[in-house]
């Protein structure tokens, strides 16, 4: 069969415009986006150990260690549970003094105000050296840590009565910041570890690498900006991870302790983490934390009753038009 003149170039047109939008699609998809938002929204989030294998942990992880030395509280008792209620979030510019003490000074226990300012690497010292402000999304959040017991209740708290404990995270609105703040840091304790007062002191800072950093930034309780693929992707780029894969909103770890060890999580539709999986290179798990949102429970709940009430209206208002009809039928006479 022969095709109509008239519409060859219909044809070859929406021919090319397929794949025009085909190939866009493909370079689309491959580029970093530029542009992340803030999924986290008030809410609650309530965290199980699921399992916990403790011969495996310490045959593979630490045999002197237990996962509360990760995650804390009661996180090596099967069945401890822990909540996360968001509070509130905001956003701004913090100097490079407010992101090293958020992250490496508390991971690191670094001795700032007692050995580290005295010898001059203070506040100025730091902004000065490194000028970069790093735009951030503040996120509070309400925390229990895992406990085997009932969570304490706190009723209508305010500044005066307070509530539970706080928990911050910086979530960091640009990825590739993370370079930059890495080599930052590992610049700056260079500098300290080659000070001659610091070395008398007999102390050091640590250096870490990307691969490092990504792990303290998971037991830290990392939040990832929409879109989450690109964010995590991102960052591991930014950070040069050799030992850390991305599937979706999924994030996968290579580790090593007594043994190398896997570890997968999975973030939810905030950014949140959602599920932390520990296991061997023989597919054995030994750690696992799954969680639930009581408050999406509350709604469904909510959302059945809602709906079932409208169903009951709706029918009584049938049934009362139906008299109403039945009724007037009945008047007319033949």
């Amino acid at each position: 069969m022969k095709l109509n003149r008239i519409h060859q170039p219909k044809i070859i047109l929406s021919s090319l415009l397929i794949l025009f939008m085909i190939s866009l699609s493909t370079i689309s998809s491959s580029l970093p986006n530029s542009t992340y938002s803030l999924s986290v929204r008030n809410g609650s989030q309530v965290f199980e150990v699921k399992t916990y294998d403790e011969d495996l942990w310490k045959s593979t992880v630490n045999p002197t260690s237990n996962p509360s030395n990760l995650f804390g509280g009661d996180a090596n008792v099967s069945g401890a549970r822990s909540k996360l209620v968001s509070q509130d979030t905001g956003g701004n510019d913090v100097n490079t003094y407010g992101i090293f003490h958020h992250f490496f000074f508390r991971w690191f226990n670094v001795s700032f105000d007692s050995l580290l300012k005295p010898n001059g690497f203070d506040y100025d010292y730091i902004n000065e050296r490194y000028p970069e402000r790093t735009f951030i999304w503040d996120c509070n959040f309400g925390y229990w840590k895992f406990t085997t017991n009932s969570f304490e209740h706190y009723a209508n708290y305010t500044h005066i009565n307070p509530g539970p404990p706080r928990k911050h995270i910086l979530l960091l609105r640009h990825p590739s910041d993370f370079r930059r703040i890495l080599l930052d840091y590992n610049d700056f304790a260079t500098v300290v570890n080659n000070n001659a007062s610091i070395q008398a002191a007999n102390y050091t800072l640590p250096l870490i690498s990307g691969d490092e950093f990504l792990w303290q930034l998971i037991l830290y309780g990392l939040i990832i900006a929409n879109p989450f693929s690109s964010y995590l992707n991102q960052i591991i780029t930014a950070l040069d991870c050799s030992n850390a894969s991305v599937q979706s909103n999924s994030l996968t770890l290579g580790r090593s302790g007594e043994e190398i060890f896997i570890v997968e999580i999975t973030f939810n539709h905030l950014g949140i983490m959602d599920t932390i999986l520990m296991k061997n290179t023989q597919n054995e798990v030994f750690y696992h934390i799954t969680s639930s949102y009581p408050q999406i429970v509350v709604y469904t709940i909510l959302g059945a009753i809602g709906g079932a009430m409208v169903g009951l209206i709706g029918i009584h208002i049938y049934l009362k038009r139906r008299q109403k009809k039945e009724s007037k039928l009945g008047t007319i006479r033949f």
